[in-house]
């Protein structure tokens, strides 16, 4: 597991990647993009080890964060600006990432902690590139809620899925952050169908001033709560044109399960199992 919370560029590059998945009338990049890519490009040797290198992980997330299949055309500009620090990144790329060492739920609290207290950091991204199977999911999501500082609010059961609604403590805010997940799974909404497992965290409330159309309660902070020195005109088409984006993707209008206030939807078959027993 490796802290990326060092200054300097963001990890996003104007790259090549092959898109192969065709959703409307846009392609975006696969998992399998990546490997293919990355092996090409001789960074690595073999597909795996492709999720085995805390540097190409952040990269493809981020690249993918920018291709658009997460719908959402204002995380976009946040994946192609932010720096390292303002967008930081906690990698676990160990075989069994779901069964989380006492270390490792330490490392990732102090992360946490550590990422609220930087001024300069705005989100932090938990990403566990080998965790690609419901059951290895559902086992990552149970014992990641060792960490202190998550917990699960509620959990929702809409047919044959449980939708997990986690969240963290923003200290002395009065704020909590909705974190959102990410990860390549069929089941997930096509705007969460990422090449890595992630948990990205909003590390700040809300700013002082925020485009009218957002949440604006002062208890929740959302990833789209990322500052941003905008005209109300650009606010206004990039909101548009998430709406169309994100139906576009979806292949239908944006539901429970897909909603912000969901971290995760999994099997509640395999949730039951893992988390009742």
């Amino acid at each position: 597991m490796s802290v990326r919370t060092t200054k300097g560029k963001c990890p996003f590059r104007a790259e090549k990647v092959e898109a192969t998945r065709t959703i409307g009338d846009h392609s975006y990049p696969t998992r399998g993009d990546y490997e293919r890519e990355y092996v090409r490009a001789g960074l690595a040797g073999r597909p795996r080890e492709v999720w085995q290198s805390e540097d190409l992980v952040v990269r493809a997330q981020r690249h993918w964060h920018n291709s658009g299949q997460n719908g959402c055309v204002f995380a976009q500009w946040i994946a192609k600006r932010a720096s390292s620090r303002a967008w930081a990144a906690l990698v676990d790329t160990t075989d069994t990432p779901a069964n989380l060492c006492t270390g490792a739920i330490g490392l990732i609290d102090d992360e946490i902690q550590r990422s609220i207290a930087d001024p300069e950091c705005e989100v932090l991204s938990l990403l566990f590139p080998r965790v690609t199977t419901d059951r290895d999911l559902v086992g990552l999501l149970d014992r990641i809620l060792d960490v202190p500082a998550i917990r699960l609010t509620h959990t929702t059961e809409y047919g044959p899925y449980a939708a997990l609604a986690m969240r963290v403590e923003l200290p002395s805010t009065g704020a909590e952050s909705w974190l959102m997940g990410f990860g390549p799974y069929w089941f997930l909404p096509r705007t969460r169908q990422a090449p890595s497992t992630e948990i990205a965290i909003r590390v700040k409330p809300k700013p002082d001033q925020q485009f009218h159309r957002l949440n604006q309660d002062p208890h929740a902070a959302h990833l789209a709560d990322y500052p941003a020195d905008m005209k109300e005109s650009s606010w206004e088409a990039i909101w548009n044109a998430t709406l169309r984006n994100t139906r576009e993707v979806l292949g239908t209008e944006p539901d429970e399960i897909s909603a912000a206030k969901v971290t995760f939807p999994v099997p509640a078959l395999i949730w039951n199992e893992v988390h009742l027993r």
